[in-house]
């Protein structure tokens, strides 16, 4: 997997109305487009994603809300948007442990990185093609 950034870190992002600002200060993989049911909802499509050890990621809100969700994975997600705007921004589950999952759109430089996996292509909207060089991957990957 490749995952390298060509742009120094750390990687600096915001909201759709800019009140919550995230800092990933390391390089973290591997970068994830889901399909899954939940996605869709919280994007319209997809989302593309990394999960970050939670001492390399720094969220600044003063509007920061917080939910949780059952997964179509099964897991319990404590999500994180802003209370502004409403932007997907992050999430935690138990099963992760000490990582946080951070949504990629929010962060410029994370266009440069090469997608790794696909999750949930089952779900996947018909007139949209495996990413080349992306696993593909029915469901969630273990």
């Amino acid at each position: 997997m490749s995952n390298a950034l060509t742009s120094p870190l750390p990687d600096r992002g915001s909201c759709l109305c800019g009140q919550t600002a995230i800092e990933v200060r390391e390089t973290c993989s591997p970068h994830i487009v889901c399909h899954c049911s939940d996605c869709h909802a919280l994007s319209a499509l997809l989302i593309s994603y990394v999960a970050c050890p939670i001492s390399a990621v720094t969220i600044t809100f003063p509007c920061l809300r917080y939910y949780d969700t059952v997964a179509a994975s099964g897991n319990i997600l404590h999500r994180q948007f802003c209370g502004g705007c409403g932007a997907n921004i992050a999430h935690t589950s138990d099963r992760l442990g000490e990582k946080i999952v951070v949504d990629t759109a929010r962060l410029p430089r994370f266009k440069e990185v090469p997608i790794d996996m696909e999750f949930f292509v089952k779900d996947k909207w018909q007139g949209l093609k495996p990413i080349e060089g992306a696993k593909q991957f029915e469901m969630m990957h273990e």
